[in-house]
């Protein structure tokens, strides 16, 4: 019932485009969009390798996303938008693990690449009527956004470095190891956010927004592994 719920959930901003499209085509656009994530995960991370078994407590890393957008108006104040965008997002550790008796401290941080379609909602403010004479070319208006989206998971890097002083000998030594096979492919979760726009027809915009993952996005076995992701996000736009 949950899964056929989302699917009308996601289908529903292509239907109302579609039956809105002869009204509202002139209100049609593209743009790109660019931006920083600050991202973490929910839940402790959980690594395995051999007889290593570690689990860290997550902090905030900086990431960054590029995207398109595709717009369609369906209301006077409301419009839909999807946005297919490459994601970079992880997050941090600074924590300390034991490893065969001897205790170590790592400075490490997990990367992860997404291909990510968020599918927004979005209320806008009223732009000034253009009909006036002469049309005023800064044109400022604000919005707020809801959405779903999905992510497909392209790559995942655990890396950093590990220290500590086994039998009386200082240790420190960089790692980097692929951690594609302890998350699943395919996440997916909430967007909401808010921000403003300024222009006539080109148009510049920034929006904030936050990404919550509603999926367990781990797949080891044999434990509880379910990071989730978190994602802030600061984003430049322009529309065309």
């Amino acid at each position: 019932m949950l899964t056929n719920f989302l699917k009308n959930l996601i289908l529903l901003p292509f239907f109302l485009g579609a039956i809105t499209y002869p009204v509202f085509a002139q209100e049609t656009g593209i743009g790109v969009k660019a931006g920083a994530n600050f991202s973490t995960q929910l839940n402790n991370f959980q690594f395995t390798t051999g007889d290593l078994q570690i689990n860290l407590d997550p902090s905030f890393t900086i990431g960054y996303h590029l995207g398109l957008i595709y717009r369609q108006r369906i209301a006077r104040n409301f419009r839909i938008q999807a946005e297919p965008t490459f994601l970079n997002i992880g997050a941090s550790y600074k924590d300390s693990f034991t490893f065969r008796g001897f205790d170590f401290q790592t400075n490490s941080e997990t990367r992860l690449s997404y291909i990510q379609l968020p599918l927004m909602l979005e209320w806008t403010t009223t732009p000034p009527d253009l009909k006036e004479v002469p049309i005023p070319w800064e044109i400022t208006t604000y919005h707020a956004s809801i959405g779903l989206y999905s992510s497909y998971l392209l790559d995942a890097t655990f890396f950093g470095s590990n220290s500590g002083s086994p039998v009386g000998v200082d240790f420190d030594e960089e790692f980097s190891s692929d951690v594609t096979n302890q998350l699943n492919y395919f996440d997916a979760g909430l967007i909401f956010g808010g921000g403003l726009e300024y222009g006539h027809k080109d148009k510049m915009g920034v929006e904030a927004r936050v990404m919550l993952g509603m999926l367990n996005s781990g797949n080891t076995r044999g434990n509880e592994f379910k990071p989730d992701n978190l994602s802030i996000s600061i984003a430049a736009y322009y529309m065309f």
